[in-house]
């Protein structure tokens, strides 16, 4: 069984430690510290918030408040006497009295996971997109015929400046030949997001199709400028043959 647990085993620690279990005497201080260890003070009892001798073994009312080991441990100090007779411990440990190896195969497997999980997330930090973009084309309405011969559809933009600089934008469009409406001044305060809403329109008479893809460009004027490129589509009538 590997499983710790807070236990006292008088008969086989007694055994390493020196003879049977007997009380300390004023003679034996000097000559024999180590001839037995547990004086029978009674601490690891008083201590005990259920009440329990952890001398008699594991018991199903113990708590694990580790005050049985703190009030031996200062006993034993006292005497001079080697620590942890109580303690945690595993019961294969305690029989074979091996000492306890604080780096195996298990401390290692972990740290090597915590190292690769520090290095993922250190990853994803440091090379996390400083701009996120998006632009969703109003559903409400498909699109919307102008008087002078334009085919309207509306866009939402959403806007997140990631960096701590304010950040000016420019947008433009390719796949139509259209303008934009409403977006003519886009700037995003440090850590904040823009969302708006934009029109673009193109003459019935450019389109090809119904359905055309096209494809904004975002760029900033910093130094580094933020870019983000991001497909959409452009719905119009149906082209009468």
């Amino acid at each position: 069984c590997n499983n710790q647990h807070t236990t006292y085993k008088a008969d086989k620690v007694e055994r390493i430690r020196g003879k049977s279990t007997s009380k300390f005497t004023a003679e034996q201080g000097s000559d024999n510290k180590h001839d037995g260890s547990c004086v029978d003070c009674q601490l690891c009892v008083q201590v005990c918030p259920t009440g329990i001798d952890i001398r008699d073994g594991l018991q199903y009312q113990c708590i694990g408040c580790a005050l049985c080991i703190d009030a031996c441990d200062s006993i034993m100090e006292k005497l001079d006497a080697p620590k942890g007779l109580i303690r945690y411990d595993s019961e294969s440990h305690m029989l074979d009295n091996k000492a306890r190896r604080h780096i195996n195969a298990r401390t290692v497997g972990y740290g090597f996971m915590l190292v690769l999980v520090i290095a993922g997330f250190s990853y994803q930090l440091l090379n996390r997109p400083m701009l996120d973009a998006h632009i969703l084309r109003d559903r409400a309405s498909m699109f919307r015929e102008l008087p002078n011969g334009e085919i309207r559809n509306m866009y939402t933009l959403k806007l997140a400046n990631k960096t701590s600089l304010r950040q000016h934008f420019q947008i433009s469009v390719s796949g139509v030949q259209g303008r934009l409406h409403g977006v003519d001044k886009l700037i995003v305060a440090p850590g904040d997001v823009l969302d708006m809403d934009f029109l673009l329109l193109v003459p019935e008479s450019t389109l090809s199709s119904s359905s055309i893809d096209v494809q904004f460009s975002l760029v900033s004027d910093a130094e580094q400028p933020l870019t983000a490129e991001i497909g959409s589509k452009f719905m119009g009538p149906r082209i009468r043959l």
